[in-house]
């Protein structure tokens, strides 16, 4: 796992490094597409689309995504006797 975490940072690194401003960005999941997905944990304002500097990054580089924290445990369930899906259907 530590080998793959140097990899892929290695290949970001090299990718940020050669890349003219001119040039088109290449999309990691784009680059990794017959090896594995790319993921990313999104908080709520990213899951929901109001973080608008965000979206064209998570839409570019990642093909799986999911929310940080509104499908844990003790929102979901907050008390014995009752469930709460509405942040993770909100989002």
């Amino acid at each position: 796992m530590v080998r793959l975490s140097v990899l892929l940072l290695s290949v970001c690194a090299l990718l940020v490094t050669t890349t003219p401003q001119h040039a088109q960005t290449v999309a990691l999941k784009d680059v990794f597409k017959s090896d594995f997905l790319i993921g990313a944990a999104l908080n709520g304002r990213q899951f929901s689309e109001e973080d608008t500097r965000a979206l064209p990054i998570i839409k570019t580089h990642f093909n799986t995504i999911t929310p940080e924290n509104q499908l844990k445990w003790q929102l979901v369930h907050p008390t014995p006797d009752r469930y709460d899906f509405e942040g993770a259907d909100r989002q």
